[in-house]
């Protein structure tokens, strides 16, 4: 009952009980030690009878294998319901990912193509753009109507000096001035920016090596100078007396001789050898200090530009082994040549009239398709020593 008052009354206290000392004054004993338990009286109610008794319900014994066994959940980690459905982050992240990866891929590609000029643009019209590194790229859309100068050039007083000059040098003899060529339009705007930078560093060249920079140039753009063995320094900011290299320790090539040294005027142009495929431009005919010119066992195609015959300086001429084709009269003005080579190429026509190559000491011709008679020149040429050629008979005979 006591019990039952105290869960009744959670908040009475219980006092220890007084006792009385007749010796001396009353004092209280210390309380003893109990454990009380509390608890809430309605939810009690049901175990306490008219008595006030508590009533303790009988343990029942239960089979443990009618309890039902327990499973471990393991909630799942940041994960979110969409629909009814948990989706973890992890892959939420993953498809948050890839959608942003194709909406970059998508805004790249639509930039690009709003950058990119069609064949409308100027840039397309028939212009090569040249890049700071010295590697040209060619256009594939030339122009059909094309301008005196190039479209894209910068439209400033060096260009039209640099025409002026390379007019001047020209001669007007075969050699174009319009640049009407998508490759001498590419050489020229070359050249613009090249001389700009130049002159910002350096003293300005004098206009002869000026024309034979731009010849040299449109050399490596006519002749597939993006695909040579090697480009010897062309189309860098050296001077063109640097434009050269050494092979297997011995051999030089590119411009391998100047008049003064490393600078001047070009001597000597070897590229034997090292895949230029093209034609021989006119405008090699600006390079008036040459006497070595080496291009044997290349492709070079076409018919031998008649510039070549004002060269009089040249003294070793070399194309042999290229698919040139049409006459060989152009080199017959060349007075202090002494080797000659232009075999095994697809040259026609007849034999040219030596009479001015006094100083020959070398000709072949043998590999092309030359016919006709020997020219009563040869004759009355004390120094020549080889003259390789096939005969079907004496007269006429077959080179």
């Amino acid at each position: 009952r006591q019990g039952a008052d105290s869960i009744r009354n959670p908040d009475r206290t219980n006092s220890p009980p007084r006792t009385s000392n007749p010796s001396g004054p009353s004092v209280h004993e210390p309380p003893a030690r109990s454990n009380t338990i509390t608890a809430d009286v309605q939810a009690m109610s049901p175990y306490i009878n008219d008595n006030d008794e508590i009533i303790i319900p009988e343990a029942t014994a239960v089979n443990p294998e009618d309890i039902p066994s327990a499973t471990v959940v393991r909630p799942e980690k940041y994960s979110l319901t969409i629909a009814g459905r948990k989706l973890q982050f992890r892959f939420l992240a993953l498809g948050a990912i890839i959608i942003l990866g194709a909406t970059t891929i998508l805004a790249v590609t639509l930039t690009k193509k709003r950058m990119d000029p069609g064949p409308d643009s100027a840039y397309m019209d028939g212009i090569l753009a040249y890049s700071p590194s010295g590697t040209p790229s060619h256009s594939p859309f030339p122009t059909s109507d094309p301008s005196t100068v190039p479209s894209n050039s910068p439209s400033s007083a060096i260009q039209a000096e640099l025409v002026g000059i390379i007019s001047e040098y020209s001669g007007g003899e075969n050699v174009s001035s319009s640049f009407s060529d998508v490759q001498q339009r590419a050489a020229l705007n070359w050249l613009v920016d090249d001389q700009s930078a130049w002159r910002e560093e350096k003293e300005a060249l004098p206009n002869a090596e000026i024309a034979e920079r731009y010849a040299l140039a449109l050399l490596y753009y006519e002749t597939g100078g993006e695909a040579w063995f090697k480009p010897f320094e062309f189309l860098t900011k050296e001077h063109v007396c640097k434009w050269r290299g050494i092979l297997f320790r011995t051999v030089r090539k590119g411009v391998t001789s100047c008049t003064n040294g490393s600078s001047g005027r070009v001597k000597s142009l070897m590229l034997a050898d090292n895949n230029l495929r093209g034609t021989l431009p006119a405008e090699i005919g600006l390079l008036q200090e040459l006497t070595e010119l080496d291009f044997e066992v290349n492709d070079m195609q076409g018919n031998v530009p008649s510039t070549l015959g004002s060269l009089t300086n040249i003294t070793h001429l070399k194309l042999n082994g290229n698919d040139f084709s049409g006459p060989i009269g152009s080199v017959a003005g060349l007075s202090n040549l002494k080797y000659l080579d232009l075999s095994s190429n697809d040259m026609t026509g007849s034999l040219i009239d030596t009479g001015n190559l006094t100083k020959l000491e070398s000709f072949k011709v043998n590999g092309n398709k030359l016919s006709g008679t020997v020219p009563k020149a040869f004759s009355n040429m004390p120094l020549l020593g080889m003259f390789p050629c096939k005969y079907e008979n004496t007269l006429p005979f077959i080179l």
